[in-house]
């Protein structure tokens, strides 16, 4: 038989191992693990599947071209929008994961002078897609020069690759 601070202590322990157990569950099979904790890899088929959701989207919507710090989470820019590309439908190809867009130019009608910072991708229907820091190194958009008003700007060519491969 136990007296009451036994038998609290007692509960208290097998609620916060019931607890633990609970928690390593929940986190081994969980998603959110911190990327440094979740090594995974993605099918080709899948990321395939997701980069043609992707090109889907962003089909006949823009390339717009910025000056300013890259906004989190998609968020709005403070910088100033130097110009916009149209992209065509399609606006590329896929396989294996890759998306490939082919040249685009904009004619110099609309541009702002500036250096440019990242990049905006939107729909069609103008809601924002991606955002890509323009910079030297991996990840990022390689553009050499600035934006000048009356030249036009024309990408050569740019692809978007599915992560975890």
């Amino acid at each position: 038989m136990f007296n009451l601070p036994q038998l609290t202590t007692r509960l208290k322990s097998s609620i916060a191992a019931a607890l633990l157990a609970i928690t390593l569950v929940l986190a081994g099979g969980s998603m959110f693990l911190p990327p440094a904790q979740a090594a995974m890899t993605i099918s080709t088929a899948s990321r395939t599947s997701m980069a043609n959701a992707l090109l889907a989207d962003i089909n006949g919507g823009t390339i717009e071209i910025w000056n300013g710090t890259k906004p989190a989470a998609l968020g709005s820019p403070t910088g100033t929008l130097l110009a916009t590309l149209t992209l065509g439908n399609p606006a590329g190809t896929v396989s294996n994961g890759v998306i490939t867009i082919g040249s685009v130019t904009q004619t110099n009608s609309s541009h702002v002078n500036g250096t440019p910072t990242f990049i905006r991708f939107k729909s069609s229907g103008g809601l924002v897609r991606i955002d890509i820091d323009i910079g030297a190194g991996a990840g990022n958009v390689q553009f050499t020069g600035t934006v000048v008003a009356n030249q036009n700007v024309t990408v050569t060519g740019l692809t978007i690759t599915m992560p975890n491969a």
